[in-house]
């Protein structure tokens, strides 16, 4: 029964909560999170949509062709 004392004791310490942050910490941690969602945000919009992505393979693949067809005409020609 001696234990029981002791054993309440440490786990409300365990249990304690972490002080709010106040003043300066808490500008700074709002600043942080303002900062994060408007980088996200920013990068969500810099993303190329699927439909830009097939465009985009669609004239690589078009300028690949227009090269190898010019190559195998010059080496038909000579």
């Amino acid at each position: 029964m001696t234990a029981t004392p002791a054993f309440a004791s440490r786990s409300y310490s365990a249990r304690r909560r972490r002080a709010q942050a106040h003043g300066i910490d808490r500008l700074v941690m709002r600043l942080s999170m303002a900062a994060l969602l408007w980088a996200r945000r920013r990068a969500d919009r810099a993303e190329l949509g699927r439909d830009d992505l097939v465009r985009l393979r669609q004239q690589s693949e078009a300028a690949e062709r227009r090269e190898h067809e010019s190559a195998l005409l010059a080496a038909r020609v000579r």
